[in-house]
Protein backbone atom coordinates (compact mmCIF):
# COMPACT_ATOMS: atom_id res chain seq x y z
CA UNK A 1 0.00 0.00 0.00
CA UNK A 2 1.01 3.14 -1.13
CA UNK A 3 0.08 6.37 0.58
CA UNK A 4 -0.44 9.79 -2.01
CA UNK A 5 -0.18 9.66 -5.53
CA UNK A 6 2.29 12.88 -6.52
CA UNK A 7 5.22 12.71 -8.15
CA UNK A 8 7.61 11.10 -5.71
CA UNK A 9 5.20 8.45 -5.17
CA UNK A 10 5.84 7.80 -9.17
CA UNK A 11 9.38 7.15 -8.21
CA UNK A 12 8.54 5.10 -5.29
CA UNK A 13 6.58 2.59 -7.02
CA UNK A 14 9.37 1.96 -9.53
CA UNK A 15 11.59 1.46 -6.97
CA UNK A 16 9.01 -0.71 -5.17
CA UNK A 17 9.02 -2.90 -8.35
CA UNK A 18 12.47 -3.13 -8.89
CA UNK A 19 12.77 -4.60 -5.26
CA UNK A 20 10.58 -7.09 -5.12
CA UNK A 21 9.29 -9.46 -7.62
CA UNK A 22 5.61 -9.90 -8.40
CA UNK A 23 4.69 -7.06 -6.23
CA UNK A 24 1.05 -5.71 -6.71
CA UNK A 25 0.99 -1.90 -5.56
CA UNK A 26 -2.50 -0.32 -4.01
CA UNK A 27 -2.52 3.88 -4.26
CA UNK A 28 -4.56 5.36 -1.42
CA UNK A 29 -5.09 8.84 -2.68
CA UNK A 30 -8.32 11.20 -2.18
CA UNK A 31 -8.05 12.35 -5.72
CA UNK A 32 -10.04 10.82 -8.38
CA UNK A 33 -6.95 10.88 -10.70
CA UNK A 34 -3.49 11.10 -8.75
CA UNK A 35 -0.45 11.48 -11.05
CA UNK A 36 0.84 8.40 -9.34
CA UNK A 37 -2.37 6.54 -10.60
CA UNK A 38 -1.37 5.06 -13.89
CA UNK A 39 2.21 3.46 -12.10
CA UNK A 40 0.18 1.54 -9.40
CA UNK A 41 -2.00 -1.55 -10.07
CA UNK A 42 -5.18 -0.29 -8.46
CA UNK A 43 -5.98 2.68 -6.94
CA UNK A 44 -8.19 3.38 -3.45
CA UNK A 45 -9.94 6.74 -3.49
CA UNK A 46 -9.46 7.34 0.39
CA UNK A 47 -7.91 10.22 2.11
CA UNK A 48 -4.27 9.21 3.33
CA UNK A 49 -5.06 11.14 6.57
CA UNK A 50 -8.12 8.82 7.24
CA UNK A 51 -6.44 6.88 9.72
CA UNK A 52 -9.41 4.43 10.27
CA UNK A 53 -10.26 3.92 6.47
CA UNK A 54 -6.53 3.63 5.41
CA UNK A 55 -6.73 1.05 8.70
CA UNK A 56 -9.53 -1.18 6.94
CA UNK A 57 -7.92 -0.99 3.52
CA UNK A 58 -4.92 -2.17 4.11
CA UNK A 59 -6.55 -5.39 6.27
CA UNK A 60 -9.08 -6.30 3.74
CA UNK A 61 -5.92 -6.48 0.86
CA UNK A 62 -3.64 -8.02 3.37
CA UNK A 63 -1.05 -6.15 2.63
CA UNK A 64 2.49 -7.02 3.23
CA UNK A 65 3.38 -3.27 3.70
CA UNK A 66 1.89 0.21 4.19
CA UNK A 67 4.59 3.21 3.31
CA UNK A 68 5.05 6.65 2.54
CA UNK A 69 8.22 8.60 1.24
CA UNK A 70 8.43 12.07 0.79
CA UNK A 71 5.52 13.44 3.19
CA UNK A 72 5.44 14.16 6.26
CA UNK A 73 1.81 14.01 7.86
CA UNK A 74 0.81 10.89 6.79
CA UNK A 75 3.67 9.25 8.27
CA UNK A 76 1.73 9.04 11.68
CA UNK A 77 -0.95 7.15 9.63
CA UNK A 78 1.54 4.68 8.27
CA UNK A 79 3.20 3.68 11.70
CA UNK A 80 -0.50 3.86 13.07
CA UNK A 81 -1.59 0.64 10.83
CA UNK A 82 2.06 -0.72 10.52
CA UNK A 83 1.21 -1.32 14.79
CA UNK A 84 -2.41 -2.14 14.42
CA UNK A 85 -1.48 -4.50 11.34
CA UNK A 86 2.32 -6.11 12.49
CA UNK A 87 3.55 -5.08 9.59
CA UNK A 88 7.17 -3.77 8.95
CA UNK A 89 8.15 -0.04 9.56
CA UNK A 90 11.04 1.85 10.63
CA UNK A 91 8.83 4.21 12.86
CA UNK A 92 6.54 3.44 15.96
CA UNK A 93 3.68 5.07 16.05
CA UNK A 94 4.49 6.98 19.26
CA UNK A 95 7.96 8.10 17.36
CA UNK A 96 5.99 8.97 14.19
CA UNK A 97 3.80 11.53 16.26
CA UNK A 98 6.99 12.95 17.65
CA UNK A 99 8.61 13.88 14.72
CA UNK A 100 5.25 15.41 13.00
CA UNK A 101 3.65 17.38 15.98
CA UNK A 102 5.71 20.67 16.46
CA UNK A 103 4.93 21.03 20.10
CA UNK A 104 6.45 17.35 20.72
CA UNK A 105 9.17 18.08 18.48
CA UNK A 106 10.22 21.19 20.76
CA UNK A 107 9.85 19.77 23.94
CA UNK A 108 12.27 16.88 22.67
CA UNK A 109 14.92 19.28 21.52
CA UNK A 110 15.11 21.29 24.91
CA UNK A 111 15.07 17.87 26.78
CA UNK A 112 18.00 16.64 24.25
CA UNK A 113 20.22 19.63 24.28
CA UNK A 114 19.28 20.41 20.45
CA UNK A 115 19.51 24.44 19.53
CA UNK A 116 16.38 25.77 18.54
CA UNK A 117 14.74 28.87 18.92
CA UNK A 118 12.62 30.40 22.30
CA UNK A 119 9.34 29.27 22.00
CA UNK A 120 5.97 29.17 23.77
CA UNK A 121 3.05 26.93 22.82
CA UNK A 122 -0.74 28.62 22.21
CA UNK A 123 -3.93 25.58 22.71
CA UNK A 124 -6.60 28.40 23.21
CA UNK A 125 -6.74 32.03 23.40
CA UNK A 126 -4.59 32.61 26.40
CA UNK A 127 -1.57 34.82 25.02
CA UNK A 128 0.39 35.49 27.92
CA UNK A 129 3.20 33.40 27.49
CA UNK A 130 4.19 35.76 24.25
CA UNK A 131 5.46 38.53 26.14
CA UNK A 132 8.33 36.08 27.05
CA UNK A 133 9.46 36.09 23.32
CA UNK A 134 11.07 38.84 21.57
CA UNK A 135 9.50 39.93 18.56
CA UNK A 136 9.67 39.75 15.22
CA UNK A 137 7.76 36.42 16.10
CA UNK A 138 7.11 32.97 13.52
CA UNK A 139 3.59 32.02 14.17
CA UNK A 140 2.92 28.69 13.16
CA UNK A 141 0.27 25.45 13.39
CA UNK A 142 1.67 22.50 15.53
CA UNK A 143 0.79 19.78 13.00
CA UNK A 144 0.46 21.03 9.65
CA UNK A 145 2.55 19.97 6.58
CA UNK A 146 4.80 22.42 4.54
CA UNK A 147 4.82 25.95 4.85
CA UNK A 148 1.01 26.53 5.32
CA UNK A 149 -0.51 28.28 8.07
CA UNK A 150 3.56 29.77 8.80
CA UNK A 151 4.13 33.88 9.31
CA UNK A 152 6.04 36.01 10.48
CA UNK A 153 5.03 38.96 12.70
CA UNK A 154 6.14 42.18 14.06
CA UNK A 155 3.35 43.05 16.31
CA UNK A 156 1.06 41.58 19.00
CA UNK A 157 -2.01 42.34 16.92
CA UNK A 158 -0.47 40.67 13.93
CA UNK A 159 0.34 37.75 16.38
CA UNK A 160 -2.83 36.94 17.94
CA UNK A 161 -4.32 37.09 13.98
CA UNK A 162 -2.14 34.85 12.74
CA UNK A 163 -2.09 32.04 15.66
CA UNK A 164 -5.83 31.73 14.96
CA UNK A 165 -5.51 31.90 11.54
CA UNK A 166 -3.02 29.07 12.36
CA UNK A 167 -5.10 26.89 14.76
CA UNK A 168 -7.44 26.30 12.03
CA UNK A 169 -4.48 24.83 9.82
CA UNK A 170 -4.15 22.85 13.16
CA UNK A 171 -5.93 19.46 13.85
CA UNK A 172 -5.11 19.68 17.38
CA UNK A 173 -5.64 23.87 17.14
CA UNK A 174 -2.38 24.21 18.71
CA UNK A 175 -0.24 26.77 17.30
CA UNK A 176 3.77 27.43 17.99
CA UNK A 177 4.97 30.83 18.11
CA UNK A 178 9.20 31.07 18.13
CA UNK A 179 11.74 33.98 18.17
CA UNK A 180 12.97 35.09 14.10
CA UNK A 181 16.37 33.94 14.17
CA UNK A 182 18.52 35.93 11.59
CA UNK A 183 20.50 34.01 8.93
CA UNK A 184 20.58 31.74 6.22
CA UNK A 185 18.02 28.41 6.17
CA UNK A 186 19.80 25.19 5.28
CA UNK A 187 18.08 21.96 4.65
CA UNK A 188 20.10 18.70 5.58
CA UNK A 189 19.50 15.57 4.04
CA UNK A 190 20.91 12.62 6.51
CA UNK A 191 20.33 8.66 6.36
CA UNK A 192 20.43 7.03 9.66
CA UNK A 193 21.90 3.54 9.15
CA UNK A 194 22.10 1.02 12.30
CA UNK A 195 21.92 4.39 14.54
CA UNK A 196 24.47 6.56 12.88
CA UNK A 197 23.72 9.56 11.14
CA UNK A 198 25.51 10.18 8.00
CA UNK A 199 25.07 14.24 6.17
CA UNK A 200 24.47 13.25 2.17
CA UNK A 201 23.80 16.59 1.35
CA UNK A 202 22.86 20.56 2.55
CA UNK A 203 21.09 22.75 0.58
CA UNK A 204 20.34 26.79 0.93
CA UNK A 205 16.67 27.06 0.59
CA UNK A 206 16.24 30.35 -1.00
CA UNK A 207 12.99 32.20 -0.73
CA UNK A 208 10.39 34.69 -2.17
CA UNK A 209 8.42 37.05 -0.30
CA UNK A 210 4.85 37.01 -1.43
CA UNK A 211 3.56 39.16 1.13
CA UNK A 212 4.38 40.57 4.67
CA UNK A 213 3.71 37.46 6.44
CA UNK A 214 4.35 34.49 3.77
CA UNK A 215 7.61 33.19 1.69
CA UNK A 216 7.79 30.28 -0.44
CA UNK A 217 10.92 28.09 -1.29
CA UNK A 218 12.09 29.08 -4.58
CA UNK A 219 15.17 27.21 -5.14
CA UNK A 220 18.17 25.43 -3.17
CA UNK A 221 21.79 25.95 -4.01
CA UNK A 222 23.58 22.94 -3.07
CA UNK A 223 26.29 23.38 -1.32
CA UNK A 224 26.19 26.62 1.46
CA UNK A 225 29.03 28.43 1.79
CA UNK A 226 29.55 27.92 5.39
CA UNK A 227 32.16 27.34 8.10
CA UNK A 228 34.01 24.09 8.64
CA UNK A 229 32.99 23.80 12.21
CA UNK A 230 29.40 24.12 11.26
CA UNK A 231 29.69 20.79 9.39
CA UNK A 232 30.89 19.21 12.00
CA UNK A 233 28.02 20.81 14.69
CA UNK A 234 25.36 19.95 12.20
CA UNK A 235 26.58 16.26 11.80
CA UNK A 236 26.53 16.17 15.88
CA UNK A 237 22.64 17.39 15.87
CA UNK A 238 21.64 14.88 13.51
CA UNK A 239 23.60 12.31 15.90
CA UNK A 240 21.76 13.78 18.81
CA UNK A 241 18.33 13.61 16.86
CA UNK A 242 18.97 9.82 16.36
CA UNK A 243 20.15 9.52 19.78
CA UNK A 244 16.53 11.30 21.11
CA UNK A 245 13.72 9.11 18.55
CA UNK A 246 15.55 6.03 18.83
CA UNK A 247 15.83 5.94 15.19
CA UNK A 248 18.07 2.84 14.37
CA UNK A 249 17.10 2.91 10.10
CA UNK A 250 15.78 5.93 8.36
CA UNK A 251 15.85 8.71 6.88
CA UNK A 252 16.53 12.58 8.21
CA UNK A 253 15.34 15.48 7.02
CA UNK A 254 16.31 18.87 9.28
CA UNK A 255 15.71 22.63 8.68
CA UNK A 256 17.81 25.05 10.48
CA UNK A 257 19.56 28.37 10.32
CA UNK A 258 22.68 29.42 10.37
CA UNK A 259 24.51 33.08 11.61
CA UNK A 260 28.05 32.44 11.55
CA UNK A 261 28.76 29.96 14.06
CA UNK A 262 25.07 29.94 15.52
CA UNK A 263 22.62 27.10 14.55
CA UNK A 264 18.98 26.98 15.35
CA UNK A 265 16.95 24.03 14.01
CA UNK A 266 13.66 24.77 13.40
CA UNK A 267 12.11 21.54 12.14
CA UNK A 268 13.14 17.58 11.51
CA UNK A 269 11.32 14.76 10.24
CA UNK A 270 12.15 11.36 9.75
CA UNK A 271 11.51 11.19 5.76
CA UNK A 272 13.11 12.44 2.28
CA UNK A 273 12.39 15.53 1.75
CA UNK A 274 9.64 16.41 -1.29
CA UNK A 275 10.07 18.21 -4.55
CA UNK A 276 12.18 15.55 -6.13
CA UNK A 277 14.65 15.89 -3.04
CA UNK A 278 15.42 12.11 -3.54
CA UNK A 279 16.92 12.53 -7.29
CA UNK A 280 18.95 15.34 -6.33
CA UNK A 281 20.41 13.64 -3.56
CA UNK A 282 21.35 10.65 -5.95
CA UNK A 283 22.51 12.89 -8.74
CA UNK A 284 25.16 14.92 -5.85
CA UNK A 285 26.31 11.52 -4.04
CA UNK A 286 25.50 8.49 -6.27
CA UNK A 287 23.41 7.12 -2.72
CA UNK A 288 19.83 6.05 -3.67
CA UNK A 289 18.15 7.45 -0.79
CA UNK A 290 14.45 5.98 -2.31
CA UNK A 291 15.76 2.41 -2.13
CA UNK A 292 17.25 3.11 1.37
CA UNK A 293 13.65 4.18 2.68
CA UNK A 294 12.42 0.76 1.03
CA UNK A 295 15.05 -1.23 3.03
CA UNK A 296 14.54 1.02 6.60
CA UNK A 297 10.99 -0.54 6.88
CA UNK A 298 12.28 -3.50 7.12
CA UNK A 299 15.54 -3.16 9.47
CA UNK A 300 17.97 -4.09 6.66
CA UNK A 301 21.59 -2.21 6.98
CA UNK A 302 22.82 -0.01 3.87
CA UNK A 303 25.66 0.58 2.45
CA UNK A 304 26.73 4.35 2.91
CA UNK A 305 28.79 4.32 -0.33
CA UNK A 306 28.99 8.17 -0.96
CA UNK A 307 30.68 9.83 -3.48
CA UNK A 308 30.06 13.07 -3.44
CA UNK A 309 32.00 14.94 -6.47
CA UNK A 310 33.08 19.00 -5.93
CA UNK A 311 30.06 20.08 -8.16
CA UNK A 312 27.51 23.13 -7.89
CA UNK A 313 23.98 22.21 -8.20
CA UNK A 314 20.68 23.71 -7.68
CA UNK A 315 17.01 23.02 -7.93
CA UNK A 316 14.62 25.69 -9.00
CA UNK A 317 11.19 25.44 -8.71
CA UNK A 318 8.39 27.18 -11.01
CA UNK A 319 5.77 29.22 -9.46
CA UNK A 320 2.69 30.96 -11.80
CA UNK A 321 1.25 34.20 -10.80
CA UNK A 322 -2.35 32.24 -11.30
CA UNK A 323 -4.48 30.46 -13.90
CA UNK A 324 -5.40 27.54 -15.70
CA UNK A 325 -2.24 24.97 -16.34
CA UNK A 326 -1.18 23.83 -19.53
CA UNK A 327 2.42 22.93 -20.02
CA UNK A 328 5.98 23.94 -19.75
CA UNK A 329 8.09 24.88 -22.39
CA UNK A 330 11.71 25.63 -23.29
CA UNK A 331 13.03 22.86 -20.69
CA UNK A 332 13.87 20.07 -23.88
CA UNK A 333 15.90 22.47 -25.45
CA UNK A 334 17.93 23.80 -22.51
CA UNK A 335 18.79 19.97 -21.83
CA UNK A 336 19.93 19.41 -25.24
CA UNK A 337 22.15 22.72 -24.48
CA UNK A 338 23.63 21.32 -21.43
CA UNK A 339 22.20 24.26 -19.34
CA UNK A 340 19.41 22.12 -17.20
CA UNK A 341 20.19 18.76 -16.31
CA UNK A 342 16.60 17.53 -15.68
CA UNK A 343 13.28 18.61 -15.22
CA UNK A 344 10.01 17.60 -13.24
CA UNK A 345 6.77 18.37 -13.94
CA UNK A 346 4.71 18.46 -10.67
CA UNK A 347 1.06 19.46 -11.80
CA UNK A 348 -1.19 18.19 -14.69
CA UNK A 349 -2.45 20.12 -17.55
CA UNK A 350 -5.79 21.56 -16.98
CA UNK A 351 -4.91 22.05 -13.35
CA UNK A 352 -6.09 25.63 -11.95
CA UNK A 353 -3.12 26.79 -10.17
CA UNK A 354 -2.64 29.45 -7.44
CA UNK A 355 -0.24 32.24 -6.75
CA UNK A 356 2.70 31.14 -4.14
CA UNK A 357 1.00 30.66 -0.93
CA UNK A 358 3.03 27.30 0.00
CA UNK A 359 4.99 24.29 -2.31
CA UNK A 360 2.09 22.82 -3.43
CA UNK A 361 1.59 25.64 -5.47
CA UNK A 362 4.58 24.60 -7.83
CA UNK A 363 4.23 23.54 -11.10
CA UNK A 364 7.37 21.77 -11.90
CA UNK A 365 11.15 22.46 -10.71
CA UNK A 366 14.55 22.26 -13.00
CA UNK A 367 17.74 20.74 -11.36
CA UNK A 368 21.44 22.66 -12.53
CA UNK A 369 25.05 21.97 -12.52
CA UNK A 370 27.86 23.49 -12.96
CA UNK A 371 31.83 23.49 -11.88
CA UNK A 372 31.84 26.78 -10.11
CA UNK A 373 29.03 29.13 -8.41
CA UNK A 374 29.56 31.89 -11.37
CA UNK A 375 28.51 29.38 -13.77
CA UNK A 376 26.24 28.01 -11.91
CA UNK A 377 24.37 31.28 -11.38
CA UNK A 378 24.31 32.16 -15.16
CA UNK A 379 23.20 28.82 -16.25
CA UNK A 380 20.02 29.52 -13.56
CA UNK A 381 20.01 33.29 -15.08
CA UNK A 382 19.78 31.76 -18.77
CA UNK A 383 17.16 28.95 -17.92
CA UNK A 384 14.82 31.07 -16.01
CA UNK A 385 14.66 33.65 -19.32
CA UNK A 386 14.31 30.72 -21.29
CA UNK A 387 11.02 28.93 -19.87
CA UNK A 388 7.22 29.04 -20.05
CA UNK A 389 4.83 28.27 -18.34
CA UNK A 390 1.51 28.19 -20.43
CA UNK A 391 -2.17 28.36 -19.58
CA UNK A 392 -5.03 27.15 -21.33
CA UNK A 393 -5.00 29.94 -23.81
CA UNK A 394 -1.23 30.55 -24.56
CA UNK A 395 0.20 33.45 -22.10
CA UNK A 396 2.90 33.04 -20.13
CA UNK A 397 2.25 33.09 -16.57
CA UNK A 398 5.53 31.98 -14.89
CA UNK A 399 6.41 33.78 -12.04
CA UNK A 400 9.56 34.50 -13.06
CA UNK A 401 10.10 37.69 -10.98
CA UNK A 402 11.30 35.98 -7.95
CA UNK A 403 14.44 35.43 -9.40
CA UNK A 404 15.03 38.44 -10.06
CA UNK A 405 15.04 39.48 -6.70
Amino acid sequence: MVLAGGNDQIALIKSLREKYENVEIILIDYAENPVAKPYADRHLQISTMDQDAVLESTREENADMIIITCGDQPLPIMAYVAEKLNLPCYLSYNQALNLTNKERMKDIMVKNNIPTAKHCVIKDDNYDDIASLKFPLIVKPADCNGSKGVRRVETIEECIKYIQQAQQFSRTHTAIVEEFKEGIEISVDAFINDGKATILMMSQLNKYKVNDATMVIYQSIIPPSLNIGVYEQIESIANKIAQAYNLTYSPLLIQLIVNGDDIAVIEFSARIGGGAKYKTIHEYTGFNILNANIDAMVNKKVSMDIQCEAKCMSRCHLYTIGGVFDKIVGTDKLISENIIDSFTQTVSSGTEVLHPQGSSNRVGSILIKANTPQELHDKIQYAISNIKVLDATGNDIFLRSMYEQ
